[in-house]
């Protein structure tokens, strides 16, 4: 009788659009590991840290959402060299693995300049892939795939630039029209730039595929700030932020500032949840400029879902990217 219940409950879930309570996953984006003469070098406290604090909150699977190395259009470097950052990155991830804690990689404009950069990437994943075995991939992994876990469907492209091929568009059409309870998709630049004027026609290509997909989020990286939005988009848009060790960071918009930010003192509110942070009037800049983000599934939540950015207090413990309420 209790497994009737369940299924009935699974199938409610389903058809609400919502997945199965009490799991989360959690997305880390631009780690940028690499371009050292030893790539280690560039695996510091903060990655190595956030890195360790994931695997202790057990999340069910961390998804990678690019610029995991430092690859650049003019760097020269051969397919083994660049093989050697993703060494690193591996090296990195293994508290992960060993926790049993799957990741589903996509490639950032960095991890994919060159043929060579695009080789060691393809390379790389056959070392992701048997954490991934039981995930029933559908697509062309490494390059865009999706696969369905806990009554959600996770969506995974290749947007390493304002740009999105025909080929993978229509997969995208057709991999949404054909899945059910919450769908997230996954790119590495945004829909809707934060930092930067935004591409009418990129926006408008995209968004409108996520939005009649029924989309629940388009969560991505590339800005190194963490930004959440669904006013004035297709569909919600959360930018990750970035959990490089000595991470660089870009300044929000000008017209976001203004609209959401107080020049007088930089408290700012995020658009989408209300919650506050800092910013440095003079330059814009998120005063916390490393983070990452814990999504947990609760269909008793609205959307059925929660998205917080976290970020790793002085101890290397993890910390609330938002000031307190």
């Amino acid at each position: 009788m209790k497994y009737f219940l369940a299924a009935i409950m699974l199938l409610s879930y389903l058809a609400a659009g919502q997945a199965e309570a009490g799991w989360k996953f959690a997305v880390l984006s631009d780690i940028h590991v690499g371009k050292q003469a030893d790539p280690a070098q560039s695996v510091g406290p903060f990655l190595k840290n956030a890195i360790a604090r994931l695997a202790a909150e057990k999340p069910d699977l961390v998804i990678l959402t690019g610029d995991l190395t430092r690859g650049n259009p003019d760097d020269g470097f051969s397919a083994e060299a660049a093989g050697k950052w993703w060494g690193s990155v591996k090296k990195a991830l293994e508290p992960l693995r060993e926790a049993g804690i799957p990741v589903a990689p996509i490639p950032g404009n960095h991890d994919s300049y060159t043929s060579a950069h695009r080789q060691a990437y393809k390379a790389a994943w056959a070392d992701f892939s048997p954490g991934l075995a039981g995930l029933d991939l559908k697509g062309k992994p490494p390059h865009y795939y999706s696969f369905d876990h806990g009554g959600a469907h996770f969506t995974l492209l290749s947007i390493t630039d304002q740009d999105i091929s025909a080929e993978q568009l229509a997969w995208l059409k057709k991999d949404l029209a054909g899945a059910s309870g919450l769908r997230f998709v996954f790119g590495h630049v945004p829909l809707a730039s934060a930092m930067a004027r935004p591409n009418a026609s990129f926006r408008k290509e995209l968004g409108s595929a996520l939005a009649d997909g029924n989309a629940a989020a388009y969560v991505c990286g590339h800005e190194h700030l963490v930004w959440d939005q669904s006013d004035g988009l297709p569909v919600r848009q959360i930018i990750s932020g970035t959990a490089m060790n000595r991470p660089y960071s870009y300044a929000i918009r000008k017209e976001l500032y203004a609209a959401h930010c107080r020049a007088a003192d930089g408290q700012c509110v995020m658009p989408a949840t209300g919650r506050r942070f800092s910013a440095n009037p003079a330059d814009r800049l998120q005063k916390l400029s490393s983070a990452f983000y814990i999504f947990e599934m609760d269909p008793a939540l609205e959307g059925g879902y929660s998205a917080t950015p976290h970020t790793l207090d002085e101890t290397g413990a993890l910390s609330p990217f938002y000031l307190a309420q």
